[in-house]
């Protein structure tokens, strides 16, 4: 629905460009500024351009749009190994926002809170179970951290070189760069060494 021109990539085949918004309306309002035709990545607009209603999004946003809606929960998608995924999420979120000057986000289970589903008339199922989760979640045995890091190179070069200036071409030159510059870039906060490698 919306262009990849100018996105700075991760990989071409998982990265999409939407709206992250506080609310779902706010999301339906930036989503009808930004889906449409951009010349510069004509392809995928074109395959696009049939799931863009005539007068935008906003017309679907109902009140009541949930009721009836059938909603799954699936078991194991925010567990760690001591099944306390929630206070590690909320404890780094909240490390995160202090260390930045930012007011914490809400906990993710109050965003994913089965009973305001259920207020708003949606059919919630819980406790379902994918098969083989474990190993569709691990990165390494399915070969996405390889894709990703060998993606992340090649797209990242390609979309260096395609802009108007930059002082930096390329992965090897962000990384010399942020190497030279220790401090400025502030290399002992973040964990770098994966990318380096790539």
């Amino acid at each position: 629905l919306t262009s990849w021109a100018g996105v700075i990539p991760i990989s071409p085949r998982q990265d999409t460009v939407r709206p992250i918004c506080r609310t779902l309306a706010d999301a339906v309002h930036v989503l009808d500024a930004i889906v449409g035709y951009d010349e510069l990545d004509a392809a995928a607009m074109r395959a696009a351009s049939k799931y863009i209603p005539d007068g935008g999004y906003m017309q679907f946003l109902k009140i009541d749009g949930l009721k009836g809606k059938r909603i799954g929960i699936v078991n194991g998608l925010y567990d760690v190994d001591d099944g306390k995924a929630w206070q590690t999420v909320v404890v780094t979120c909240d490390r995160a926002a202090v260390e930045w000057g930012h007011v914490a986000p809400p906990p993710i289970k109050e965003i994913l809170e089965t009973e305001l589903l259920w207020k708003h008339g949606a059919v919630v199922i819980e406790n379902l179970e994918i098969e083989n989760l474990a190993v569709i979640q691990n990165a390494t045995i399915t070969g996405e951290l390889a894709a990703l890091a060998a993606e992340f190179k090649l797209g990242l070069n390609a979309y260096l070189s395609g802009l108007s200036y930059s002082p930096v071409r390329s992965l090897a030159e962000i990384i010399a760069f942020n190497n030279a510059h220790p401090d400025e870039e502030m290399l002992k906060q973040f964990v770098l060494g994966s990318w380096q490698q790539v």
